[in-house]
Parts: C-alpha cells; structure tokens; sequence
C-alpha cells in the first residue's frame, strides 16, 4: 500500500480474542442466564398471598408447646 492510496472508510481491524478472554465471557453469561433463571424461579413472587401472620401462630411455631404429662418433673436433674 503506497502513502498515497486513501483508506477505504470502516471498522479498524481487531485481534482475535484469547481463548481465555472467550472461555471467561462464556461462563459469565452462562452463569448471568442461570442465577436469573434461578431468582425468577424462586425469589420473584411472594410465598404466601398475605404475609401478615398472626402473633399466636408464629408464637406456636417458634416456641412449641410441650405437655406437662410428657417431660417428668425429676428429668431435669440429673441422679447421682
């Protein structure tokens, strides 16, 4: 190419990308697509249609209630 022929207008030549720059931008996107897939599926609608719980239900379900009849008194010592 002599000094005087003009370049042709358009994009600059580029290198090809490393296998290594293509393997890493490959597994972002396929990890990008599957953690979305994984939100939508789990996270992006609520549980329950009414999140207000009453007190006494998550009372109960936190602190279960045990039966007198079930645990005897003297099992919580320990006998020499």
């Amino acid at each position: 190419m002599s000094p005087m022929t003009p370049k042709t207008p358009g994009p600059p030549s580029r290198r090809p990308l490393s296998p290594f720059v293509r393997d890493i931008g490959l597994v972002l996107v396929i990890k990008f697509v599957l953690l979305t897939a994984l939100w939508w599926f789990f996270f992006s609608q609520p549980v329950v249609s009414d999140p207000r719980t009453e007190p006494e239900r998550v009372r109960e379900h936190v602190f279960p209630v045990s039966s007198d009849a079930a645990i005897p008194k003297d099992a919580a010592h320990a006998s020499r």
